[in-house]
């Protein structure tokens, strides 16, 4: 969307009153992205379950370059109970997958990254209906890869992330929105077929870009 045709969308536009945060005559539209992190192990798992363990609680999650037990924190998710959304509406308009390695730079990781990639499938249900199945092919990263050379006469081979993923692939918008209403109960999976073992553990999150209904 052009900036021209971004300022004329009302649904987008900054200055809709909607979308003012102290207007104490109607509710708050607010960015409101639900998030989650899961580790996939070095052996292999045939499912990934999200949005399953809360804020607050313990996970097997990399800290510092070591795979341990530790306590969840906005860092890795904001979710607050265990498969239920928020206490308020989000209109989900797209998501974004993050990896995050073991050992950072590693000359592996983008083959870990591969085959978790190439053999991953989305499954995302409420406790109503199936809403979707989506490959993990399909779907950006916020942290892609960067490559470059270091060292005497650039002879060494240096791969790390970049944050975001690029102008206009930040991430998978969905060509129809869809709604999560206040507590409503979800789940969220990625099959891996084979369940392919890797080099090193990879914690992946992903985020629901979405708007929030916040009641005055």
């Amino acid at each position: 969307m052009k900036g021209g045709e971004f300022m004329n969308d009302v649904s987008f536009n900054p200055f809709n009153p909607a979308f003012r945060t102290r207007d104490n005559s109607n509710p708050e539209f607010v960015w409101g992205p639900l998030y989650d992190t899961v580790q996939y192990p070095a052996s292999g798992v045939a499912q990934l379950s999200f949005f399953t363990t809360p804020k607050g609680q313990t996970a097997t999650l990399i800290r510092a370059g070591a795979s341990s037990s530790i306590i969840k924190s906005y860092v890795h998710t904001n979710i607050e109970q265990p498969g239920i959304s928020p206490n308020t509406v989000r209109t989900i308009i797209g998501m974004v997958l993050t990896y995050k390695h073991l050992t950072p730079g590693n000359v592996q990781n983008p083959i870990d990254r591969d085959r978790i990639r190439d053999h991953g499938v989305i499954e995302f249900k409420t406790e109503a209906k199936d809403l979707f199945h989506l490959r993990l092919l399909e779907i950006p990263e916020a942290n892609p890869f960067v490559i470059g050379s270091v060292g005497s006469g650039e002879s060494t081979t240096m791969i790390g992330t970049a944050g975001g993923g690029g102008y206009g692939v930040s991430m998978y918008r969905f060509p129809v929105p869809f709604m999560l209403e206040a507590n409503q109960g979800f789940t969220f999976h990625i099959d891996i077929d084979g369940s392919v073992a890797v080099n090193r553990a990879v914690d992946i999150g992903v985020s629901f870009q979405a708007y929030a209904k916040r009641p005055t």
